[in-house]
């Protein structure tokens, strides 16, 4: 009986020891997690230079893609070199661009500002 009660007091000064280690450690530096902070940097703005003969499709494709009405599309289309849009993702300004010129229009992709969050 004597060796349980000892076994159960030096259980418990090793437990007490070691919560009060931990309380006497040496404090954890914050680290720098910026490098880790995830920004899209790789955006581009869409400039309509030219609807090309095509005007009435690229008004519809304009319209469809920014959900914009029938009369806010063509004045954007006519008042050419016009912003479609700022702040777009790479790959989908790409795709935009790749589809208008199919259309015959020009565009230009510049690079644009990221998003400030």
């Amino acid at each position: 009986m004597k060796k349980t009660v000892l076994n159960l007091i030096l259980a418990c000064c090793a437990l007490v020891l070691a919560s009060s280690a931990n309380v006497f450690a040496a404090p954890v530096q914050e680290e720098n997690l910026s490098g880790f902070v995830q920004t899209n940097t790789d955006v581009k703005t869409i400039v309509l230079t030219d609807a090309g003969e095509n005007k009435v499709k690229v008004i519809k494709l304009i319209r469809d893609y920014l959900g914009i009405g029938l009369k806010e599309a063509h004045a954007l289309v006519g008042e050419t070199p016009a912003v479609i849009k700022e702040n777009v993702p790479s790959k989908e300004a790409e795709k935009l661009a790749a589809s208008l010129r199919e259309l015959g229009a020009k565009v230009e992709l510049k690079a644009g500002q990221p998003a400030e969050e």
